[in-house]
């Protein structure tokens, strides 16, 4: 999701997904949420509603002057976040990389990949979620159980 997007994100979007019209690629689109995100955003509206704070916004001020009000960037929210986290060069843009990453390397086939990330070519998608290459060593691994050296060997050598 765009972060532009994401800053007049409402609570009242995230029903099955989060509706997106202003999109690089100027094309409508809906970007699922699994029920983790949802819970977060719900837990975040949540917690607004005990503060007493009255918006349909998820990223809304809570200082008196702008109180409710949409916050227009994210940037020293987000460092803030990523400084306590011990996290150093991560940007939103990051996160999109590691999605795109983590669906591949749960078996998601691309096509599935670039709709969520909302890519209209599969090239891009590629390029978001290549994989380290350490990720490439479990990979290959991963296929180790299927191998039986000897019996194997025993079937191509004859």
């Amino acid at each position: 999701m765009p972060l532009s997007f994401s800053l007049s994100l409402c609570f009242s979007y995230l029903a099955l997904g989060v509706s997106a019209s202003h999109t690089k690629a100027k094309q409508a689109r809906t970007i699922p949420l699994n029920q983790a995100a949802r819970q977060a955003l719900l837990d975040q509206r949540d917690e607004q509603s005990r503060d007493g704070l009255q918006t349909p916004y998820v990223f809304a001020h809570i200082n008196a002057r702008w109180r409710g009000q949409r916050i227009a960037n994210l940037k020293n929210s987000f460092a803030s976040a990523c400084k306590r986290a011990g996290l150093k060069s991560v940007t939103p843009h990051t996160l999109r990389h590691t999605c795109a990453l983590w669906l591949v390397m749960a078996g998601r086939p691309i096509l599935e990949v670039r709709d969520i990330l909302g890519h209209s070519t599969i090239k891009m998608t590629e390029r978001y979620a290549h994989p380290a290459p350490e990720n490439l060593v479990v990979a290959v691994s991963s296929i180790e159980d299927r191998l039986h050296f000897d019996s194997t060997a025993m079937l191509l050598l004859g």
